[in-house]
């Protein structure tokens, strides 16, 4: 667990453009190192098409980004991989795991390489399934609502 939020606090912001739209996600290194490793390197995306576009229009209308934290690992002879994604204000770092969406893949094959492509498999499975986005954007947008109230109480 303090790997996990290690890992989570020493995010790096990676954007990915397609069409005339850019989609922000927020991974940490180790997780970018192993998208580069099985994706082809940081000039391709994870995914495009209309899901993509819809996506990125969605998280550009709300000032946000997604957050993925994700994770892979051989345990018991088994290799596992799995990402969570939620949502996060590009300015403020604000950010809410409500309505996100989760997503593990496990493999009989016990190897390190093939948990990092379970890993990166799980982050692309999620992008494509996740269907609270709409929910999760309107959660953070609460979440903004109340800080705001809070700092403005504080005055």
């Amino acid at each position: 667990m303090k790997k996990l939020l290690l890992l989570s606090f020493f995010s790096m912001f990676i954007s990915y453009a397609y069409a005339d739209c850019n989609l922000k996600m927020d991974f940490n290194k180790s997780d970018h190192a192993k998208y580069e490793k099985y994706h082809g390197g940081p000039n391709e995306h994870l995914f495009t098409g209309e899901r993509y576009d819809w996506l990125c229009e969605k998280f550009k209308q709300a000032h946000a980004e997604i957050r993925i934290v994700a994770q892979s690992t051989v345990m018991q002879n088994k290799s596992i991989g799995w990402a969570a994604l939620s949502v996060k204000d590009l300015d403020t770092g604000i950010a809410t795991t409500e309505y996100g969406y989760r997503v593990t893949n496990i493999d009989s094959y016990a190897s390190q390489d093939r948990a990092d492509q379970l890993m990166v498999g799980a982050i692309l499975q999620g992008l494509q399934e996740w269907d609270t986005v709409d929910v999760a954007l309107q959660s953070l947008e609460n979440e903004r609502k109340r800080t705001r109230a809070f700092l403005v109480k504080q005055k």
